[in-house]
């Protein structure tokens, strides 16, 4: 009789134990990649993230800058990297870009990543050097016609909406300006405040501290409405350029075949730090648009921004590299 019970108790407490126990995490430091340089707008966002982040789970989150190829060298390293859930890389649209124009690139877009979640959205700004003779984007498209093949614009990624949006307003203006390819926006300024460079379409949040400062000349902002952070600063639509329309989005992937069970506790931890008032509000202030949200619905996003991506590099006549 006592090896019966013995044996109905044990079989109890298996039957309650769950079938396969949930791996505890994290174990150790959880690594953010960014794939730009140090000092952009990515690098800023997940410095902030990262900080929140490392409070919410008493464990370091740490960023680590992997610049080239327009984000590509950082994600690649990022899908290589053990899909335990400590490794992530925070990417922008460039990432659906590249899929059109990085055909070579080392890694599927889609089937080699796990998408965890979104960060949110910012708008460009066209800006110029304090020597420039334009005050105004109709001021710099005349100053252009008359002065073709002189001015170079900047962009962090081919590809990249800081790209897109000089090749777009080259194209609906006729105007002739060069592109310059950059390994980050932070490497971008010190070329356009010596007047190295004739213009750059800046990412609001790193652009935002130069325009404040009166370090550059903001021309029109490339959002369909004016930011709120910078109302005095009009839309390249309202310049004459209607339905202009070039903004970066932001989002975090982990490597590919990620656990559904880690998946969505990295997609509750990421939207934790990130909606947490000492990061959303950053993120609020420098311009962005802070939009979480689950790792289908960012996947989802990712395939449509791709199929919309065929068609703009098509109408703007890039070329896959």
């Amino acid at each position: 009789m006592r090896k019966l019970i013995a044996i109905a108790m044990f079989v109890a407490a298996t039957v309650s134990q769950p079938a396969h126990a949930a791996d505890p995490w994290p174990t150790k430091p959880i690594r953010i990649i960014v794939p730009f340089a140090p000092g952009g707008t990515t690098d800023i966002m997940g410095r902030l993230i990262a900080n929140t982040m490392g409070k919410n789970l008493s464990q370091p989150v740490l960023v680590e800058n992997r610049a080239g190829s327009g984000g590509i060298v950082g994600t690649d390293a990022m899908v290589r990297s053990p899909s335990d859930g400590h490794t992530v890389a925070l990417v922008i649209s460039s990432h659906a870009t590249n899929a059109v124009l990085q055909p070579n690139a080392p890694y599927d877009p889609i089937k080699d990543v796990t998408p965890v979640t979104l960060i949110g959205f910012a708008p460009n700004i066209l800006v110029v050097p304090l020597s420039s003779p334009a005050n105004t984007l109709q001021e710099f498209i005349a100053y252009a016609k008359a002065n073709p093949g002189t001015i170079h614009y900047g962009s962090p990624a081919y590809g990249g909406s800081q790209h897109i949006g000089g090749e777009t307003l080259k194209l609906e203006t006729g105007i002739s300006i060069e592109h310059v390819l950059y390994r980050g926006s932070s490497q971008i300024f010190p070329d356009l405040l010596a007047g190295r460079l004739q213009t750059f379409f800046a990412n609001i949040v790193s652009g935002y501290p130069y325009i404040e400062g009166k370090k550059v000349k903001a021309l029109g902002i490339s959002s369909i409405k004016r930011s709120a952070r910078l109302p005095d600063v009009p839309t390249i639509a309202e310049g004459g350029l209607a339905g202009f329309n070039a903004v970066d989005w932001y989002g975090i992937l982990a490597p590919p075949k990620l656990s559904p069970e880690l998946t969505k506790r990295l997609t509750e931890e990421f939207a934790r730090a990130i909606n947490a008032p000492e990061t959303a509000d950053k993120l609020r202030e420098s311009g962005v648009d802070v939009t979480t949200g689950t790792s289908e619905e960012f996947g989802t996003f990712m395939k449509d921004e791709i199929v919309k991506f065929k068609e703009l590099a098509q109408k703007v006549n890039l070329k896959a590299e």
